[in-house]
């Protein structure tokens, strides 16, 4: 049995030739395949011993995760693991035994938990930085008065927050849509990097609060609560 890779097509039968398709992409086509054929031709089963279906090699679970296990691993894209998780689904009932299904959806799930975490705490970070709140969280100290800490003296603090609240109303959330084709998690991602920064802001108001400023209140114009609203809109 060859696998037939090519331009935008795979199926069974053929030799192989070079496919620019990335890993989850093949990955999960290979397996769609594999599963399509399990149904068509029942011979071909999970449940058939190593003599009565050309050896163990060749069942759907072994197959499966002799194929997923390379590519969960080699990828760090989030739309790969996205079509990996993807066709799991589109392939149950056809041979794939659940437990497996189950442990490998899991597995691709903690990878795309692991890989939003990096990706939104990058943006997070680069956004406070340009919007003026990163330097006042990096110099907030728990031990000290904020109005004490050198860098974090009020007149310094109060024209980083306005320079925050010039942002508010074109506010610099990432443009995904080059790098992450679901719509679905690009609207989810842009929610987490939303609430950091807010929680972000909503820790610098509240050391604002208790730390020794004599005039906050004429610069602190928006409660976290506002700024929420401003940037979920």
């Amino acid at each position: 049995m060859k696998l037939f890779v090519g331009t935008g097509r795979t199926g069974w039968g053929g030799s192989a030739s070079v496919t620019r398709d990335s890993v989850g992409s093949l990955a999960s086509r290979v397996i769609m395949e594999l599963a399509d054929t399990n149904a068509m031709y029942p011979g071909f089963a999970s449940t058939k011993t190593a003599n009565e279906v050309l050896g163990a090699t060749t069942s759907v679970n072994h197959v499966v995760e002799s194929i997923l296990s390379p590519a969960v691993h080699l990828t760090d894209q989030l739309d790969d693991l996205l079509k990996l998780r993807d066709c799991l689904v589109d392939v149950k009932g056809k041979g794939l035994a659940e437990d497996v299904s189950e442990k490998w959806r899991e597995n691709i799930e903690n990878k795309l938990q692991r890989i939003k975490d990096g990706l939104v705490g990058k943006v997070v970070e680069d956004i406070l930085g340009r919007v003026g709140l990163g330097e006042i969280l990096s110099l907030i100290s728990e031990e000290e008065t904020m109005a004490t800490v050198i860098g974090l003296e009020e007149a310094t603090v109060a024209d980083k927050i306005a320079k925050f609240y010039g942002f508010l109303a074109n506010f610099p959330t990432p443009n995904l849509d080059d790098t992450i084709n679901s719509a679905s998690e690009r609207v989810q991602i842009r929610k987490e990097v939303v609430g950091r920064v807010v929680e972000g802001y909503r820790k610098i108001v509240n050391k604002v609060v208790v730390g020794g400023y004599q005039n906050y209140e004429a610069w602190i114009l928006h409660s976290p609560e506002d700024v929420e609203a401003l940037l979920s809109v």
